[in-house]
């Protein structure tokens, strides 16, 4: 009789537990918004993250591109940060109206804005994974609307030199090759950027 008992409640757990897996399967493949948000709230730092890639690639949104990307800040998952962090930035119209819906009672013109958040960690992301000249370029052409500031991602570059092997000649390099029909060779701030590197031993032309 105790056997049977047993049997029987061996055979419900294990009927419980493959449903379950096929429950969360389904979720995954069907529902991956949902999955996303139950994987994000349980700490599941990178199957919430490919289940937002999911929602995004399906719908374009750009809703769904901030969700991605503060997923994979989360997840510290550098390859999609740099990946969907510079689809964001460049989304320009979406991205300026997302920064600006941001913008709360206490912000002040020196504060820390959504802009530089999201352009500094997509640079750094870019650093993080070896691809310097591409942070650089990143940096140059991301620039906010208030330019080379305290808080910029240039300026962040630029902060780094003293402690970066090569990274001031290739800031200078690339500042040098930029045309100078271009808007930004000439961004706001360009004097007090070319100044900065001056001092660190990296004249500008």
């Amino acid at each position: 009789m105790n056997k049977v008992i047993i049997k029987t409640a061996i055979i419900t757990f294990l009927a419980l537990v493959v449903a379950f897996i096929l429950g969360v399967i389904g979720i995954y493949a069907f529902a991956p918004r949902i999955a996303g948000k139950y994987c994000y709230e349980l700490g599941f730092k990178n199957m919430a993250t490919e289940c937002n890639e999911r929602v995004y690639t399906k719908t374009g949104e750009f809703s769904d591109l901030v969700e991605l990307v503060d997923s994979a800040i989360y997840a510290e998952n550098y390859g999609l940060i740099s990946t969907y962090g510079e689809e964001m930035v460049k989304r320009t119209s979406d991205f300026k109206s997302f920064c600006e819906s941001e913008v709360d009672e206490d912000y002040t013109e020196d504060s820390y804005s959504t802009f530089d958040y999201y352009v500094n960690t997509t640079m750094l992301a870019k650093y993080s994974l070896g691809n310097v000249q591409n942070a650089i370029d990143f940096a140059f052409d991301s620039m906010s609307p208030k330019g080379y500031t305290e808080n910029s991602s240039l300026k962040m570059l630029v902060n780094m030199i003293e402690s970066q092997d090569g990274l001031g000649q290739m800031i200078c390099d690339t500042y040098n090759n930029i045309p100078y029909d271009k808007g930004n060779k000439f961004f706001i701030g360009h004097e007090n950027f070319r100044t900065d590197m001056k001092n660190l031993g990296y004249p500008v032309k």
